[in-house]
């Protein structure tokens, strides 16, 4: 089954300076994990030590790992680390509090020693017992060849995952899929991809890689991320689940957290919203789900039932009093 990986907090935190309270962050963690989410990355959009060199978020790594350390919830918790900012002392320390996976970084294109570093930080991580991915940030710059090599040498460290990570936003929908299928067919290990919106991509580029046989893909709800964002993780979910893909996931408990959570601390215009993404999953145009809105005001039900009724009956230019017969008759 594929597994998705949240990446709201670590990503999202490029948005507002990593200002994520404990509140935040433990409504946040819990919320994903109801809906089905099984990896959930938090921390210094830099990783494991970022708060050194790159800014002060609003709780130290302790502080967050203590908190995560102390919530019992049905999902595994992960963090960052960059080769070149990440000390191994970083790693015994999250190990310390149970962080359950760590994804490794490194950007080693036409660099002179690309991956030092990359042992200590894997191996310890191991050691710590925690499930490992590398992630080859600015993959999009690699040769097949940079691929391959790259492949023998995480496989080699012991690394549980290795991910294609498309930093820039750049990559098309048909060099995800060659890339993927690459490392797929070469790869012993399992493989994920890590995608940008800078094309506005990040959501078909991801579809793209799952249809390639990935194992991973990332998002982030309302799309927040370092530049455009990344994948929209409402709107991935309801893809790949329209794609044939079961993934467990309810899909809409996460768009109601999004306006719970998530909205009220991030101001911005891009990114669907909850009506846009009711409309694309039911099929409705907005004077339809203006009129599912009245009626499930009226009737004391969610708008999610009058849309599926919609959807159901096959109507498509509904007239209030169709759609309320239906509940008169008990004919739901």
């Amino acid at each position: 089954m594929i597994k998705i990986v949240d990446v709201t907090i670590r990503d999202g935190g490029y948005e507002n300076n990593w200002n994520f309270s404990l509140n935040f962050v433990d409504s946040l963690i819990r919320g994903l994990a109801e809906a089905g989410i099984e990896y959930i990355e938090v921390g210094h959009g830099y990783g494991l030590g970022g708060e050194r060199d790159f800014g002060a978020m609003a709780h130290t790594d302790r502080e967050y790992l203590d908190l995560i350390n102390k919530i019992n919830i049905n999902a595994k918790i992960g963090m960052f680390a960059n080769v070149n900012i990440c000390k191994v002392d970083d790693v015994k320390l999250a190990g310390e509090f149970g962080l359950d996976f760590l994804r490794v970084g490194f950007i080693g294109y036409r660099s002179p020693h690309p991956m030092s570093g990359l042992p200590q930080l894997v191996g310890e991580a191991k050691r710590q017992g925690m499930f490992v991915s590398v992630n080859m940030v600015l993959s999009t710059l690699y040769s097949d060849k940079d691929l391959l090599e790259n492949l023998k040498f995480i496989e080699d460290l012991g690394s549980d995952v290795i991910y294609l990570v498309d930093s820039t936003g750049g990559m098309l929908p048909n060099e995800v899929t060659r890339k993927i299928e690459l490392l797929k067919t070469n790869s012993n290990i399992l493989v994920g991809f890590h995608g940008h919106q800078n094309y506005d991509l990040a959501v078909a580029n991801s579809l793209s890689a799952v249809k390639a046989g990935a194992d991973f893909v990332d998002g982030t709800l309302l799309g927040l991320g370092r530049d455009l964002g990344n994948a929209q993780l409402e709107i991935l979910i309801n893809v790949l689940e329209d794609s044939g893909y079961n993934l467990e996931i309810d899909s809409m408990k996460l768009v109601d957290l999004t306006d719970s959570v998530v909205s009220s601390l991030f101001e911005r215009s891009r990114g669907a919203r909850k009506q846009n993404i009711l409309m694309a999953k039911y099929g409705v145009m907005k004077h339809s789900l203006d009129l599912a809105y009245k009626i499930a005001e009226e009737k004391k039900v969610d708008v999610r039932e009058v849309l599926a009724l919609m959807k159901n009956k096959n109507i498509h230019f509904p007239t209030y009093e169709e759609v309320v017969g239906y509940f008169v008759r008990g004919n739901r």
